[in-house]
């Protein structure tokens, strides 16, 4: 069937890829690694934004 993107054989390559990758012991540190975040890590707080093209008044009008 062509034109319906990967196909069975290039799943296939994918799951065994990834269940060999598995296998290592950084993998669940790298899958992991923007996940959420547990009790005990502080969640970062956002910086403050400031616009650099429009003025204030203009960026208000664009959030709202």
């Amino acid at each position: 069937m062509g034109g319906q993107g990967i196909e069975r054989r290039g799943v296939l390559r994918i799951m065994a890829i990834a269940a060999a990758a598995s296998s290592f012991p950084g993998f669940s540190r790298w899958t992991f690694a923007c996940g959420h975040g547990g009790p005990d890590q502080q969640a970062a707080r956002p910086a403050a934004y400031s616009p650099q093209f429009f003025s204030p008044a203009e960026y208000s009008t664009l959030e709202r």
